[in-house]
């Protein structure tokens, strides 16, 4: 007799086979994040029961995702419906020894380092925390230090994209080849294209000295010329970029930009949004482009 196949109590509802009906979702990564989120509403026949501690979660995409925010609506037909905010299970992890590199992060974590991914040093390892602060706290001392020596090029970047732990210098992501981003013949007008500028909201949302900087203080400085695109396709999150586009000439750029947000409407095939940003280190003191 074959031995019965006991799932995790944990897991509230698995979508993939097919327990609840999916009427919206979307997979987000955004620069400012630390890991991948999906924002899903579903519909099913069983209340769900989502705590604070992290044990319960959601399956769905073969992820075990754990939701950050979730609300739910009993419905007139008996029923109940989650509107979720997601993040992979792995980010709520407790990491209990010091890890002094990123390749001990992503051990800790159970995960792999993506291939392409530099080993980092952590310079002051923390434990009995969760991954998601512990990242977050990691990339934070390292945007000190490259603060101190007047380059944010020595930063680091770490990331989690559900599989993958990915940890980087912010140097060595401008300096990659840049993808060329242009519109096909066969999609013109298809894509909707937004210059946006907001460096004066940026300097007065952002700390200056002699206040104590956040991570955010510095991602903000360093984004101060985007590019919106909806459509069809969605940008490489991370990867740089050259732009031009057949449906308008005005908005071509002569310099790099870098994917800094993409997200992909799983329910609508045309529903991409990428934002570009030009990327400002300091040298100096000075905000200038490295591109």
């Amino acid at each position: 007799m074959e031995d019965e196949i006991i799932e995790d109590p944990g897991c509230q509802i698995n979508l993939d086979k097919g327990q609840g009906r999916i009427i919206n979702a979307k997979w987000c990564d955004d620069i400012r994040a630390v890991c991948s989120l999906l924002v899903i509403e579903f519909s099913c026949t069983d209340k769900l029961y989502f705590s604070e501690s992290g044990d319960t979660y959601l399956t769905y995409l073969n992820i075990d995702w754990i939701p950050t925010v979730n609300s739910e609506i009993p419905t007139s037909d008996g029923n109940w419906r989650y509107n979720c905010r997601c993040a992979p299970k792995s980010i709520y992890t407790y990491v209990h020894t010091p890890c002094l590199n990123t390749s001990l992060l992503a051990n800790a974590l159970g995960l792999q380092l993506l291939p392409s991914s530099e080993i980092l040093d952590i310079k002051c390892p923390v434990i009995n925390m969760r991954a998601g602060l512990l990242m977050q706290e990691f990339r934070r001392q390292s945007f000190n230090d490259a603060f101190l020596s007047q380059d944010f090029g020595n930063a680091y970047f770490i990331y989690i994209n559900s599989q993958y732990l990915y940890s980087v210098t912010w140097k060595t992501l401008m300096n990659s080849e840049a993808f060329l981003l242009q519109s096909n013949e066969l999609l013109v007008g298809q894509n909707t294209i937004k210059h946006v500028s907001d460096n004066i909201e940026t300097e007065f949302k952002t700390a200056v000295n002699p206040q104590v900087w956040k991570q955010d203080d510095f991602l903000f400085k360093m984004f101060r010329e985007k590019i919106d695109v909806i459509g069809p396709y969605p940008g490489a999150f991370t990867k740089m970029y050259s732009i031009t586009f057949s449906d308008s000439s005005d908005l071509d750029m002569n310099e790099k930009f870098m994917c800094i947000h993409s997200s992909r409407d799983l329910k609508k095939p045309s529903g991409c949004v990428s934002t570009f940003a030009r990327v400002f280190l300091s040298e100096k003191g000075n905000p200038v482009s490295t591109i």
